[in-house]
């Protein structure tokens, strides 16, 4: 049995994130730094073996032209 929500939190992902879930594509989220949210539930398979994978992270080249990579020392600056 399913409980009322699964949600997925990815606090500081650099360069993107990707989410899939029992061979599903949730989608892609770029912003750099940026906490994003995904909503589990719809996906799961209540009383089975469920698979999720996740890609964080990759380089600038993976970032769509126009969206901030994160280049202004910010670790150096706030740690």
């Amino acid at each position: 049995e399913l409980g009322d929500f699964a949600t997925l939190m990815i606090r500081k992902a650099a360069y993107g994130t990707s989410v899939w879930i029992n061979g599903k594509s949730l989608g892609e989220q770029f912003p750099c730094f940026t906490p994003t949210f995904w909503d589990l539930r719809p996906h799961l398979k209540a009383g089975a073996e469920n698979e999720l994978l996740i890609r964080l992270g990759a380089t600038r080249e993976n970032i769509p032209v126009g969206m901030p990579g994160g280049s202004d020392f910010e670790r150096r600056r706030y740690i």
